[in-house]
């Protein structure tokens, strides 16, 4: 006969099935209790199994089309509300700021200094935020003779590597994060990138490995909780090294930075050197990755609608050379109507901002609705799915930028059009961020047409697990202008 404890094993190991099981879809119901429709979870993985196979953007338009403009996911076990309707949107991001003015954190994996400036709150967040990006028309046009420089920089990089009979096929994709970098470098640190001539630039290249984690990543530091990631010392969903090396090099730097500030402005509360760096890392998210992928997306799109880039390159052309390269100043370049549409609808189309999200500080009836958001719920606002939506922009898979010329524009839906976010906690480096792409469109337009080749893909590949809209590659010919 044998011993008990071989015969228990089986009942041990049933049990502790059963247990894991119960545990990670123990909160599965929690939407179907309140009414709301959404995809049906997985245990351990929620509805995060879908990313493995789809791109993030690809997967927001096919639920919103299946489930509406309010449904609900999981995150692992963690249920979130997603929400698509533009007045309720409003309500939660302006109207009821103070009930949801925190944002997420990144994931389950806790970061010192990357993940500071998520973490912080009140006080101490709107400190911190007084300090960020160029906002005021002071500062930005301290920083265009920067931008300006780097961009003409770019524009005669790219010059050297296009002819008139030649190839000149070029993955723009690429060619815009060198830019973004050296902007972000010269601009925040003053120190200058090799990013035109460099292909191994450790500015770019580790820049880019932040952006680049592996799928597994993503997903563990989602689902496993931070007491096991701590374990196994992972910090981030990114690559560590990579984040090691912008803290190592950036670190001179601010210390430097920062006393300068300080002899210029004494008594003023300064940010700490977490802070500055964690002001970096947040700096990054937008400036780097978001910007090259609209950068990108939109020379993508002039490329296959010669006559809007033909419109285009005639208002650029208009301008008069002031600037002591031959290129237009700062503000006639920004007050461009259709320059600007341009952008704004690639921004639309391309949004980078997948699902801007807030959690809820104390339980909140959303109006004209019968749900209630309990405190601790987070709540995601479902940009890419409103502006992949034809019932607030019409055609809405085309690309079409006289939606956002100034005549049109209160044709747009409010709160429909979020690629910032919006409210007191939208994006800060919205203007910085116009100037730069809008310069670099601008100055590229001028020199050289963007057409399609024998490597373009249509539409532009997007990379999977990535957080927002991130092109993978975007390949085109430049042709020299006359």
């Amino acid at each position: 006969m044998l011993p008990a404890c071989v015969l228990s094993w089986p009942f041990y190991g049933l049990t502790s099935i059963i247990a894991l099981y119960w545990y990670f879809t123990r909160n599965f119901n929690y939407f179907k209790k309140r009414g709301i429709i959404g995809p049906r979870p997985v245990p351990v993985l929620g509805n995060l199994w879908d990313v493995i196979f789809v791109s993030n953007p690809e997967l927001e338009v096919q639920r919103f089309k299946k489930y509406g403009k309010i449904y609900g996911v999981f995150e692992g076990q963690k249920p979130i509300l997603r929400i698509g309707e533009p007045a309720i949107v409003k309500e939660i991001i302006v109207k009821e700021f103070n009930t949801f003015q925190t944002r997420r954190d990144t994931s389950n994996a806790k970061h010192p200094i990357v993940d500071l400036i998520v973490t912080l709150r009140g006080d101490e967040w709107r400190r911190m935020r007084s300090t960020g990006s160029p906002t005021t028309s002071v500062q930005l046009r301290t920083m265009y003779p920067l931008v300006s420089q780097s961009a003409n920089e770019f524009v005669n990089a790219l010059a050297k590597r296009v002819t008139p009979d030649g190839d000149n096929t070029l993955d723009m994709k690429a060619w815009f994060e060198c830019y973004a970098m050296d902007v972000l470098a010269v601009c925040i640190f003053g120190a200058k990138t090799g990013a035109y001539t460099d292909p191994n630039d450790p500015f770019v290249v580790n820049a880019r490995k932040i952006f680049r984690p592996p799928g597994w990543k993503i997903v563990a530091t989602l689902v496993v909780p931070t007491f096991l990631l701590d374990m196994f010392n992972i910090k981030t969903e990114t690559d560590d090294t990579a984040t090691n090396f912008f803290y190592k090099i950036t670190l001179k730097l601010l210390r430097e930075k920062e006393e300068r500030s300080r002899a210029d402005n004494p008594g003023q509360k300064m940010l700490s050197e977490n802070e500055l760096i964690s002001q970096l890392f947040a700096s990054m998210n937008g400036g780097f990755e978001a910007a090259s992928s609209i950068m990108a997306f939109c020379a993508h799109e002039l490329a296959l609608h010669q006559d809007l880039q033909e419109r285009l390159y005639r208002e650029v052309l208009a301008l008069p050379p002031l600037d002591a390269a031959g290129e237009p100043d700062y503000e006639p370049i920004l007050k461009l109507p259709y320059l600007d549409a341009v952008v704004a609808e690639t921004m639309r189309l391309h949004s980078p901002a997948l699902r801007p999200s807030r959690i809820a500080t104390k339980d909140f009836r959303l109006t004209d609705t019968d749900i209630t958001v309990e405190k601790g719920l987070m709540v995601e606002i479902s940009a890419y799915g409103m502006h992949r939506s034809d019932e607030f922009f019409p055609r809405a898979e085309q690309f079409i930028p006289d939606r956002f010329l100034p005549e049109n524009r209160s044709q747009v839906v409010p709160y429909s059009y979020t690629p910032y976010g919006g409210g007191p906690r939208g994006c800060i480096g919205q203007r910085f961020s116009q100037m730069v792409m809008k310069m670099a469109i601008a100055y590229l337009v001028r020199r050289f047409q963007f057409r399609l080749c024998g490597k373009t893909q249509v539409p532009v590949p997007l990379r999977k697990y990535i957080r927002f809209t991130s092109a993978d590659a975007a390949y085109l010919a430049l042709d020299p202008r006359p």
